[in-house]
């Protein structure tokens, strides 16, 4: 039988070559005057473990899906594991129309879905326009993200807003962030928007916070966000009483507990029965309505219920309790009998200890 100790080693080294395209130039169409030449590029990654020769290509399409172009171009030099490397090419329209391209890596020819590693985009895009004459393209408007943490809770209410843009055919150019919804700009800059901003609400209200950015040709994009702030948290209200108070050791005592909140829920209740700062009953919710404890020795004891909110808030209430040495019972002696013949009566005794 072959050893698995053997067969283990050739697995952990074995070969994997793969590549994967980090991205393409044109990403978004271009107009490309007939008779002009334009720039086209592929820049990927060797995801694999070993140096390898990769080869990259283009095809371009016109928009009947007949193919007027296929370029490619093998490394030179092998490519290292995590490194990278852009392959370009110049492309020369000689007609006008829509062009789709589509770049590829392989691993070695023929040009077969075996070899080939990775492919962008997919499908292929209308990435060249040939014109004429040179025109404009209709400006594409930005986009923009708006995202809030958290959007609810009491005041001051302090929120992280998260927020990104990106524009398809230029780049953003300015952007502003309205809080409170007045119209006014209450955060702002130039270019990409800040990737966080914080803001603290002081006053319970509904706020609709509106993110817009532009772009370098003047087009506009918005999203939106709704903060629901409430009014400051009042603190929760708690009762203790005691019964005994005092008495002999060991003494059972039973506490009567009981605690509610204004404006929201007794979220944990905890009781400390000898005021050593630790927790000797606790758990979540309202606490119950008693409990009872044994105290053993004599002492006097301080006891405090602490009660929470679901809001952080507290509130205490407290008790003393006394537990004196329990009480020594005291037997009397018995009687001393008279001497024989004595006629006068028994005096009184003595108790002793």
């Amino acid at each position: 039988m072959m050893s698995m100790l053997g067969v283990l080693p050739s697995i952990a080294n074995a070969t994997t070559i793969s590549a994967r395209i980090d991205s393409y130039s044109p990403s978004s169409p271009v107009e490309v005057t007939v008779g002009s030449s334009t720039t086209i590029s592929v820049a990927f990654t060797n995801t694999g473990n070993t140096a390898w020769s990769f080869i990259a290509g283009v095809t371009v399409w016109d928009s009947n899906g007949n193919q007027v172009a296929n370029y490619s171009a093998t490394l030179s030099t092998p490519l290292q594991p995590a490194q990278s490397t852009t392959v370009t090419w110049n492309h020369t329209v000689h007609q006008a129309g829509e062009y789709r391209l589509q770049f590829g890596v392989w691993k070695a020819t023929p040009y077969i879905s075996e070899n080939l590693l990775d492919k962008k985009p997919s499908p292929s895009q209308r990435l060249i326009i040939g014109t004429t004459s040179p025109t404009s393209l209709p400006n594409q408007p930005p986009t923009c993200s708006l995202s809030a943490n958290p959007t609810s809770g009491k005041a001051p209410l302090t929120v992280t807003f998260s927020m990104s843009a990106s524009d398809p055919d230029g780049s953003i150019s300015a952007w502003v962030l309205d809080v409170n919804g007045d119209g006014r700009a209450d955060y702002s800059g130039y270019g990409n928007p800040s990737p966080t901003q914080t803001h603290t609400y002081a006053a319970s209200a509904s706020y609709s916070v509106v993110l817009m950015v532009s772009d370098n040709k003047g087009a506009n994009a918005s999203a939106t966000q709704t903060i629901s702030v409430g009014s400051v948290n009042q603190p929760p209200i708690c009762s203790l009483s005691a019964n005994p108070r005092s008495g002999s050791a060991p003494l059972t005592v039973a506490f009567t507990m009981s605690a509610s909140d204004p404006d929201g829920s007794i979220s944990a209740w905890a009781l400390d029965v000898n005021g050593d700062g630790r927790v000797d009953y606790s758990g979540s919710g309202n606490p119950p309505s008693t409990q009872a404890h044994i105290y053993t020795s004599p002492g006097t004891y301080a006891v405090i219920l602490v009660v929470s909110d679901n809001n952080g808030a507290t509130a205490s209430a407290t008790e003393a309790i006394s537990a004196s040495s329990p009480s020594t019972i005291i037997k009397p002696s018995a009687p001393v009998p008279s001497s024989p013949g004595s006629s006068s009566p028994p005096g009184p005794t003595t108790p002793t200890l």
